[in-house]
């Protein structure tokens, strides 16, 4: 063999080690493919991880309220009236009225710290603004002017109550009241927006463990513990308005309330038109912005709407309804639970369980938009949810 054919022939032989460029782009496309492919599963592990570590904030909750009946016997009271700062000159929003079941929880969540400061200083903080306005204008004695930032305690925020699927949460600043996206239940029944002393027994009414300005025992829990929501959670809504189905929502018309029977009868509402999870326009937003106020639509939620589905939410009015004496409206809320983990929300029951609840979980044939009126005993009107949300119900359905 001649040297000249050596050449070529080696020649030709290192031509051939290499790739040529239609088998270079076919590899990039088998690469993007298997890439394309391996993004939903690598989301899909992330969102169950999240998904676990919320299911365990609620246990944690639902383990509090546990520890709490062990101490005072009786769980507490979702929303309740600050007393001690009743006679305190009240700004604009009412400084210091309403106050929710997840402050009296702090020492049973490893919040001791924080919950001796709310103590030391009678409960006297805004919890009930939309901004604290540190430093700023409100008289001495009703903000806690001290500490800026986290330590302040409407505006701590805590992360135990906060979802690993919701961003809202933990982006506050410290000039947000603190957030939570983990609500109280009331049961199935719409509840009162706000309470104030003189119509106490009027603001009683709810079929939840919680109660307003009430503490019920595990003896009033007759459907039984594993049977009875507790808490469960709802998107954050971080803007006053919201086009997010599961964090905005519509207002509830005012309804009629018949004292001798004690049963709540509501107004007909027309759910505002929507696509997917996108109301096509916005609608009131800054639910779970105060883990501190004991407002439901900040803290609170009811099992009639499904999860994940519209929902109503009462709001303040003019002062006119003579149930009242003229001093409130006849106004209720009932903010349901929603999440973004797909197709479902987490629920904490009685018992200490958690349980993943499905979109399309039996809610019975009443349309909670229609005129009905509710009773505070018998079974629910809204099928298996609605009977989870009752504490005495006495439902015949199968839990899921």
């Amino acid at each position: 063999m001649s040297k000249i054919s050596f050449f070529f022939r080696k020649q030709d032989q290192l031509y051939r080690k290499a790739f040529t460029l239609v088998e270079l782009l076919v590899v990039i496309a088998i690469i993007g493919a298997l890439i394309g492919l391996l993004i939903p599963a690598v989301q899909a592990v992330r969102e169950s991880a999240r998904k676990m570590q919320c299911s365990n904030k609620i246990k944690q909750l639902a383990l509090a309220s546990h520890n709490y009946h062990t101490t005072h016997n009786a769980f507490p009271a979702g929303c309740f009236y600050n007393f001690k700062a009743y006679s305190l000159p009240e700004t604009g929003s009412s400084v210091g009225t309403r106050l929710s079941g997840f402050i009296v929880l702090l020492p049973f969540c490893e919040q001791t710290v924080l919950y001796d400061k709310i103590v030391a200083n009678n409960f006297i903080y805004r919890w009930n603004g939309l901004n604290p306005s540190i430093g700023g204008t409100l008289p001495p004695g009703i903000e806690d002017y001290n500490t800026a930032g986290p330590a302040n305690p409407p505006i701590a925020r805590l992360p135990f109550l906060f979802c690993p699927s919701d961003s809202s949460a933990p982006n506050s600043t410290n000039t947000e009241t603190g957030r939570t996206n983990y609500r109280i239940g009331y049961g199935d029944i719409p509840v009162y927006g706000h309470i104030y002393p003189p119509f106490y027994s009027v603001c009683r009414e709810v079929r939840g463990i919680f109660g307003f300005n009430y503490w019920f025992g595990m003896k009033a829990v007759i459907d039984g513990t594993s049977n009875t929501i507790a808490f469960s959670e709802r998107v954050i809504s971080p803007i006053s308005q919201d086009t997010d189905v599961r964090s905005a929502h519509f207002d509830y018309p005012i309804g009629t309330y018949n004292s001798t029977t004690r049963a709540f009868t509501s107004a007909a509402t027309t759910i505002p038109a929507y696509s997917g999870k996108t109301y096509n326009t916005p609608q009131r937003g800054l639910g779970g912005t105060n883990w501190g106020d004991g407002e439901p639509n900040y803290t609170g939620f009811c099992t009639a709407f499904k999860p994940n589905a519209p929902c109503a939410g009462g709001w303040w009015y003019l002062p006119t309804s003579p149930i009242f004496g003229g001093g409130i409206d006849n106004n209720r809320t009932f903010i349901t639970a929603s999440s973004f983990h797909n197709g479902g929300i987490l629920v904490g029951f009685a018992d200490g369980s958690v349980r993943f609840i499905s979109d399309s979980i039996d809610n019975g044939t009443t349309d909670p938009t229609g005129a009905v009126t509710y009773s505070i005993k018998g079974p629910s009107l809204f099928g298996v949810w609605g009977a989870m949300g009752s504490r005495d119900g006495g439902d015949s359905v199968t839990m899921p």
